[in-house]
């Protein structure tokens, strides 16, 4: 009887928890597994008699926290577990507990949340020799399986291959050959197959050097470039050398030049020296004694040059444009090439090389003139055979402007003056100089003199005219000009000569000297109309030109003024008792009758 009462109390304990557990149930809203990375929730249902009061997993309390940005939020109002972010971490067994209004607590049924996890691997190259074994490798964790490729193509159960690992993580290649180098592809997978990972190892394989073309032989003219070339490969990259009948070539500072990327010999002018056995020889870390190919033959002939036709003379005049043309036209010439100075014509703005061989000058300058040659060159010209022509060109036009170097002036007595120029002989445009034009004058449109020289000439002297406009000149302006037969030099510079009128005659007192395109504000000497004493001013201006412009001061004396003056001469003269008489014409009477005068006028 008691054992009855006790088993039917067990079975009536069970039926409670039974029933107190059906009224919690907790589910993964979603699959049952999330990617890392992901938001997971979970969802606990409860009858309206419980309350939910905490989350495990693990068995293990979980901090809740209402925040934004805490990792385990709860949501009220659907009652679930919501983790933001994913982690490895977070992957296991999930559990809501509920209370009773008497305090009785009643776990739901455990939800596993598994968390998907990308592999993670680390690839592992190698660099071994040619023939022996290698072993890439691309070791990590959270995946089942690595998978290997090469070059697109699946290398599972190949021969020469084999795969190591539990996982297959390690690709060993028995006896390496260079077609095995390169990189690999590993994938390495779990069990959710979509979250695959690859990663790219690279095998490096070392082997001798190996000639795959070597040079050929050739004959090349005389001063012409030489190309020689060697295909070499090899890992590391083998350095290659050349050799000349047996000897290593000499490449620095020479005519020679190795491209080592790609082998090539490059002599720059060949000369009948370099004729002879050419072979090419490299070597590497792996072969250091090196492979050289087979020597082939350099043969180096002279260069025979013939006439294409007779000489030809051209005249340019400077600043035009012209067309230039070589005479001769040989059918077994396709190409026509312009030299000059032994060089080949290089384009400008103002000489271009036409297409159809002829030569183009655009706006003429003397420095064009010179020799030129025109060659003609084809295929079907033998090797070392040259037709070329000759054609001199000549630019022809007026003279450099000549450079005065001095005027020196020398005053006969008070009306007449010598001034004596000197310049440099320019240079005469490639056409005689005819003779030179020489300028005198007080400013641009006050031209006292022109002389005309029509000889070759580096001086000259001019008699000049002081009283010309019945007062002395105060300043003067020469300047000279060259011509020939195509025209007319530049102005010359400018100098200047300056006079000072003292009690009675002018004399020269200084010099300025205003080369071409220069402007200055020279000061000159001017008279006081009033007392005749001298005042400075800056009376010249210099313009681009380099002329003097028409300002300047100048005197005017009236007639009745000169007359009164003559007779007070004659008067003094008569009523005189020196035995010495004094001439007025004589330069000591003039100049003391002026002084006389100057001290009446001032008494008065």
């Amino acid at each position: 009887m008691l054992g009855f009462r006790f088993t039917a109390y067990c079975i009536a304990a069970l039926v409670i928890v039974v029933i107190e557990s059906s009224a919690v149930t907790l589910q993964l809203i979603g699959f049952g597994s999330v990617t890392i990375g992901h938001q997971a929730e979970m969802s606990c249902t409860v009858n309206s008699s419980l309350r939910i009061v905490e989350w495990r997993k693990d068995l293990t309390l979980i901090p809740l926290s209402n925040s934004p940005g805490s990792h385990y939020q709860f949501n009220a109002e659907k009652s679930s577990l919501v983790i933001a972010q994913l982690l490895a971490a977070d992957k296991g067994l999930y559990q809501c507990i509920a209370e009773t209004a008497s305090n009785h607590r009643i776990p739901s049924n455990s939800v596993l949340l598994d968390v998907l996890v990308k592999p993670t691997i680390f690839p592992m190259g190698a660099v071994v020799r040619e023939g022996s074994s290698a072993r890439l490798g691309c070791p990590g964790h959270d995946f089942t399986h690595v998978y290997w490729s090469k070059d697109g193509r699946d290398i599972f159960h190949k021969t020469g291959y084999r795969h190591n690992g539990s996982s297959h993580e390690y690709l060993d290649i028995l006896q390496a050959s260079p077609a095995d180098a390169g990189k690999y592809n590993c994938t390495a997978i779990n069990n959710y197959l979509i979250l695959g990972r690859s990663a790219f190892p690279t095998l490096v394989v070392e082997y001798a050097p190996v000639i795959v073309q070597g040079p050929r032989g050739k004959t090349v003219v005389k001063g012409y470039e030489v190309h020689l070339f060697c295909n070499v490969t090899g890992v590391p990259p083998p350095r290659i050398y050349w050799k000349k009948d047996g000897a290593f070539v000499k490449t620095l500072g020479k005519r020679f030049e190795v491209g080592y990327a790609e082998g090539t010999l490059f002599i720059e002018t060949a000369e009948l020296s370099d004729a002879g056995l050419y072979s090419c020889f490299a070597n590497n870390s792996v072969n250091s004694l090196g492979k050289e190919s087979k020597a082939v033959k350099l043969n180096i002939i002279g260069v025979q040059k013939f006439y294409a036709g007779e000489d030809a003379y051209k005249t340019v005049l400077y600043g035009a444009n012209e067309t230039i043309w070589c005479t001769s036209n040989h059918s077994i010439s396709n190409r026509v090439i312009w030299y000059k100075g032994g060089k080949e014509l290089e384009t400008t703005n103002q000489l271009v090389a036409g297409s159809s061989g002829q030569l183009l000058i655009f706006q003429a300058t003397y420095n064009i003139s010179g020799v030129y040659e025109c060659n003609f060159e084809g295929q079907l010209l033998p090797p070392g055979i040259k037709l070329f022509q000759k054609v001199f060109i000549t630019i022809r036009g007026p003279p450099s402007a000549p450079e005065l170097l001095s005027v020196s002036l020398k005053l006969i007595n008070e009306s007449v003056a010598i001034a004596h120029l000197n310049w440099t002989i320019p240079f005469d445009g490639n056409s005689p100089i005819t003779g030179f034009t020489i300028s005198v004058g007080q400013g641009r449109n006050n031209l006292i003199r022109k002389h005309v020289v029509n000889h070759l000439a580096s001086a000259v002297s001019l008699v000049l005219d002081v009283l010309k406009f019945g007062v002395p000149t105060f300043f003067w302006l020469f300047y000279v000009f060259a011509h020939n037969v195509h025209g007319n030099s530049s102005q010359s510079n400018v100098l200047i000569r300056e006079f000072k009128r003292a009690t009675n005659l002018p004399t020269f007192v200084s010099q300025a000297t205003i080369r071409p395109k220069e402007a200055a504000s020279t000061p000159v000497h001017a008279i006081n109309s009033t007392k005749g004493i001298f005042t400075t001013s800056r009376a010249i201006i210099i313009t681009e030109s380099a002329v003097v412009s028409d300002v300047y001061v100048q005197v005017t004396v009236p007639l009745v003024s000169i007359i009164i003056v003559l007779t007070a001469i004659f008067i003094f003269r008569r009523r005189s008792k020196r035995p010495r008489r004094l001439c007025p014409i004589t330069v000591e009477g003039w100049k003391q009758y002026r002084e006389t005068e100057w001290q009446r006028t001032e008494r008065l």
